[in-house]
């Protein structure tokens, strides 16, 4: 009897991820309803989970390129892709929380938001996901358009206003602070 009860249990755990997949890729908004009483840790997890899958990936991508195409793709970059990787990761989860601040802070006192922090961080590293997956491939560079709509969607869930008030609180930040790096860089 506990045998079965083991298994359905694992089945309904699969059952529950696949329907969470679906929602994020089909339905975001009711996908970020849902993820709201998660905690931060289970976002920050999957968001290595998905660099790890993209290390492994690029890994897998440079050996097969250099076993067909050894002059093009040096042993030097496919030894060093795996570090260069957590760099790009861990780097990406310090520029998370910086960015994640000033979009909350956007959000809360600009737009009069009504989520907490974590929520607005989870929706950030949920948004990203599809972009650290296949930042190895030359589509992720496109996925930062669809991660800034996944974002707007989230940030108008959680905080209870229009997508155009999201869009803001999410391209603002970033606009601001390419503006600012253009302007120290012709200062200098």
């Amino acid at each position: 009897m506990e045998n079965k009860i083991e298994v359905k249990n694992i089945l309904s755990v699969h059952s529950s991820e696949e329907d969470r997949f679906n929602l994020f890729l089909f339905e975001p908004s009711n996908f970020f309803r849902k993820i709201q009483v998660e905690s931060l840790w289970k976002a920050i997890l999957i968001y290595f989970i998905a660099g790890g899958i993209s290390i492994v990936s690029g890994y897998l991508v440079n050996f097969i390129s250099m076993l067909f195409m050894p002059r093009m793709f040096g042993g030097y970059f496919s030894l060093n892709y795996g570090f260069v990787g957590v760099i790009f990761i861990l780097l990406g989860l310090c520029l998370f929380f910086v960015f994640g601040s000033i979009i909350h802070l956007m959000a809360k006192v600009g737009f009069k938001g009504t989520a907490p922090y974590k929520y607005t961080m989870k929706v950030l590293f949920y948004s990203s996901l599809p972009m650290v997956v296949f930042s190895f491939t030359p589509i992720g560079i496109f996925l930062v358009i669809y991660m800034f709509i996944l974002a707007t969607i989230g940030l108008a869930v959680i905080h209870n206003f229009s997508k155009g008030k999201a869009f803001a609180a999410v391209i603002i930040p970033p606009i601001f602070i390419i503006l600012l790096i253009i302007l120290v860089g012709l200062f200098l």
